[in-house]
């Protein structure tokens, strides 16, 4: 088992990383995806800029979303995704704003692709 810790928002370093993978084990069965961001604090109108909330979205549901449209091709039935979501996503606080959006959406996200991938035997989490 290896853990593999690299900052996945960007395309370059999810293609390394899966590359790597791949290389190394020539297919995934588990994908755990962990990674937020929440760089402002505050009610959300009051405290989240155009840059935050890019910087927000892209770390908090892009990275997720694009990293595992990458790692899919190497999954087979019986793999399993598994999100890392937040107590905010269920209850969102007015002081987490867009983080707590973000965290809302990430289970959206678990959602659509748990049906969209668990004909095919991938299981998706959060």
């Amino acid at each position: 088992i290896t853990k593999l810790q690299p900052l996945c928002s960007k395309s370059a370093d999810q293609e390394r990383l899966v590359a790597a993978v791949v290389e190394r084990y020539g297919r995934v069965d588990v994908f755990v995806s962990n990674v937020a961001t929440n760089p402002a604090m505050g009610t959300m109108l009051e405290s989240t800029t155009e840059k935050i909330w890019d910087v927000v979205f892209s770390t908090n549901v892009k990275s997720h979303f694009f990293l595992t449209k990458r790692l899919v091709p190497h999954m087979k039935a019986g793999s399993n995704i598994v999100f890392i979501s937040s107590y905010a996503g269920y209850l969102p606080s007015p002081i987490l704003g867009v983080y707590s959006l973000t965290k809302t959406t990430l289970l959206a996200l678990t959602r659509v692709l748990s049906r969209e991938l668990g004909p095919r035997g991938i299981s998706v989490n959060c």
